[in-house]
């Protein structure tokens, strides 16, 4: 009969369980073929706790606690030698047997010969202490002793004990043996998220078992390893597996948000476990008062000598108080450090807050309007009957015969892109952006081209409108004496591909000789390619104004260019949490915010970076030109993301929520997507109001069509919501946030560009608080 065999070393209360053995018992298991008893004797030894435990965590085979007895010689009147005999002794039954000698246990168990029993015990070599008591287990771990090897193979290093030699050996004393404490990783889940204890798991060596427990979630929890060659994990059972030395992290995604808890193997090695006094580490008690500790007040008398001691206790004693027990030690300066640093985090924290918002609607009016209507609306030409559509929505309209439509209930402070297009063709397809901030009165004009006039005009430029590519007008106005007024005299220019600029003449004819606007100040450019724009305006060959426009593929864009209304921009400098600490169970450390005293950030439109008033507070030098309300600046720092931000208009406590470098190739490994860098990157943020920051909701990144974009992951949950969106083509997009039911809750415009990060914050706004 062949078996696997383990050697139980029990005089020491030990048995051979090391990693190899493991490996040779599975092996053994599958192929029935034996370990040889000088393999056995070779690998290290283990505590029979440690091994019980490894069995009832079945991280050992019930086969491979197996060993293989000789067989006692043969009679006399026989050649043979005897059959194999076998039995199951409970391993509790080893350690806390009332035999006196592993052999006699043999032979009371199998009913076997006192010749069997003896060639039993000389080949094993030990004796089990009967005092030793078996660890409590609900399953009891047995060992199967088989009978019918010959005792020859067994290396002659072994030595041979005897029932005498046992009897003649002092009795040991009574010990307690415990079972090694079983290895738990408990997830709870809380209202912020969940919660991990420990925060670190840490298994003793590869093939110990984790088991993981789960209170108050159980569905929509997934569990992964980034790591499968380190640790393996058992979905159902839950029961995580060190498979070799090393580190890696548990990820727990739950409602959209990821959890990490890292992971650590150890070698298995014994370490010492040494506790050093804190005197024996006090700076001021080793270098006296060269260096000076930490709570250092003044000099201080040396202590007076005292006698040596005359045993070991007076003597660390003695030790002890000659190395000023009154210094600080590092331990105590490390925890000073951390809770200074805890403090300080608190403090920055406190700095940067939500402000207290609610969730508004209220209805906005819009009417659709032809070319021939002044930007100072003296003079206005309705289109009725246009379809209306706001991009990423199910809403459509239809203008009346004025021109007019109301949309109830729009989320206040948002914007939105609308689409219109006209059944009857009267009208160019068109693309438009509306604001929807709380203090807006009145009706927002959407301005349209005619189709035939935007033929001649095209004919008029002597070009032909593709319609894979967009087209833009712009009218320029200017402040006079309170008064908006068309702009003459103004130069246009795009940064991108296209036909133009033309401008119109005294009877409103496109005049190709023309360099500058007109006295009605317009302006038009063909086969614009889409994607964003900056369009500036030259006043005597001076740049005077640029602001941000986009273009889209088959679509007309009418701009308003309004000089003389810029603003200076001011904003606080702060630093967002890294990817690691953002997706860590901690919500300090999540939403943690850090004051950054300079970096170069350039408002779009402008060359300088914004100087510096004071610590974390900048301001442009030149005033800015808005567009539909909002300003924007591009952050340039070697330490943080290339980052686009809007700001309302004239903001002068904005905070600037600078992304730390590194974290988006960091959110693309933890949400295993293959980041394109030539292409864009949206960090949307959510942040609840008040009333509702507990409620679930959804992010949407659509184009013009009205098509998701982007490889969109949600890394956050309530009370902030927040998404990465990767390799996002350079465009205007939409963002739009709404609940599980649809109903809007936010919305934004988001301009694209090539390797930057485009950064989105809705809802609650930051706000300083010194």
């Amino acid at each position: 009969m062949k078996s696997t065999k383990i050697l139980l070393a029990t005089g020491s209360a030990m048995l051979l369980a090391s990693g190899a053995l493991r490996d040779q018992a599975r092996a053994a298991t599958e192929t029935g073929a034996p370990i040889g008893v000088g393999d056995l004797l070779s690998m290290p030894e283990q505590r029979v706790s440690d091994l019980t435990r490894l069995a009832a965590n079945d991280i050992l085979p019930t086969a491979a606690l197996s060993a293989t007895i000789p067989a006692a010689k043969p009679a006399a009147h026989t050649e043979e030698a005897q059959p194999p005999q076998t039995g199951e002794v409970p391993l509790s039954a080893l350690m806390a047997g009332e035999a006196t000698s592993f052999s006699d246990l043999i032979a009371t168990t199998l009913h076997a010969g006192d010749d069997a029993a003896d060639a039993a015990a000389a080949a094993i070599a030990t004796v089990l202490p009967k005092t030793i008591k078996s660890a409590k287990k609900k399953d009891d771990v047995t060992v199967r002793v088989v009978i019918g090897e010959d005792p020859k193979k067994a290396p002659a290093a072994v030595k041979m004990a005897t029932d005498k030699a046992v009897a003649s050996k002092p009795a040991v004393a009574r010990k307690e043996v415990a079972a090694a404490p079983a290895i738990v990783l408990e997830i709870e889940e809380t209202p912020t998220g969940l919660r991990f204890k420990p925060e670190i798991l840490t298994l003793p060596k590869a093939g110990a078992v984790a088991d993981i427990r789960l209170k108050g979630r159980e569905e929509g929890l997934a569990l992964f390893l980034r790591d499968e060659q380190v640790a393996s994990l058992d979905r159902v059972t839950h029961k995580l597996k060190g498979l070799k030395a090393g580190a890696t992290e548990l990820y727990a995604v739950a409602n959209g948000k990821m959890f990490i808890v890292p992971v650590k193997i150890d070698d298995g090695a014994d370490k010492w476990d040494l506790k050093v006094p804190d005197a024996l580490v006090s700076l001021s008690g080793l270098v006296g008062e060269q260096l000076q500790s930490a709570n250092f007040q003044g000099e201080r008398p040396a202590p007076a000598p005292k006698a040596l001691a005359t045993d070991a206790t007076a003597d660390a004693e003695n030790v002890t108080a000659d190395l000023d027990p009154d210094g600080q030690s590092l331990q105590a300066a490390a925890a000073d450090t951390l809770r200074a640093d805890a403090a300080d985090a608190a403090r920055m924290k406190s700095q940067f807050v939500a402000a207290a918002a609610d969730l508004k609607y209220h209805a906005v009016s819009l009417q659709l309007i032809d070319e021939r209507s002044t930007a100072t609306g003296d003079r206005l030409y309705p289109i009725g009957h246009a379809q209306v559509r706001l991009v990423g929505t199910e809403f459509s309209a239809r203008s009346d015969d004025t021109g007019k439509l109301t949309i109830r209930d729009m989320p206040a402070n948002a914007h939105f892109l609308a689409a219109v297009d006209d059944p009857n063709g009267g009208a160019r397809p068109a693309m438009a952006e509306i604001d929807t901030k709380a203090e807006a009165k009145g009706t927002q004009r959407i301005r349209l081209m005619r189709q035939f006039t935007f033929d001649a005009y095209a004919e008029a430029a002597g070009t032909v409108q593709i319609e894979t590519l967009g087209s833009l007008c712009a009218n320029v106005t200017d402040l006079v004496e309170g008064s908006r007024v068309a702009a003459a005299n103004v130069a246009i220019e795009l940064d991108t591909t296209a036909e133009g600029p033309f401008y119109f003449n005294q009877y409103g004819l496109l005049d190709r000789s023309m360099r500058a606007t007109g006295t009605d100040g317009r302006v038009c450019f063909f086969n614009v390619a889409p994607g964003p724009i900056a369009v500036t305006a030259y006043q005597a060959e001076a740049a005077v104004a640029t602001i941000p426009v986009a273009a889209f593929a088959g679509r007309h864009v009418e701009e308003d260019l309004a000089l003389g209304r810029e603003q200076a921009l001011t904003t606080r400098l702060a630093s967002l949490a890294t990817a690691h600490e953002q997706l860590s169970a901690d919500p300090a450390a999540a939403g943690r915010l850090q004051s950054v005293d300079m970096i170069d950030l350039i408002a779009l439109g402008q060359t300088d970076p914004m100087e510096q008033l004071e610590s974390g507070l900048v301001q442009t030098s030149d005033a800015v030109l808005d567009a539909h309300g909002r300003v924007h600046a591009f952050a340039q720092a070697a330490e943080f993301e290339p980052t686009v931000y809007s700001y309302a208009a004239g903001s002068k406590s904005s905070v600037t929520p600078l992304i730390p470098r590194g974290f988006v190739e960091d959110m693309s490994i933890y949400a295993q997507v293959s980041h394109d860098p030539a292409l864009g990157v949206v960090v949307a943020d959510y942040a609840h109001p008040a009333t509702a920051t507990d409620q679930a909701v959804s992010m949407h990144l659509v184009d013009q069509f009205g098509q998701d974009v982007g490889d969109g992951w949600y890394y956050s949950d309530a009370p902030d919501t927040k998404a990465i969106f990767f390799n996002v083509p350079a465009g205007t997009y939409t963002l739009l946030i709404e609940t599980k039911d649809q109903y809007w809750l936010a919305a934004d415009t988001v301009t694209v560009y090539n390797e930057t990060v485009s950064y989105s914050r809705m809802g609650a706004s930051l706000v300083y608080r010194p």
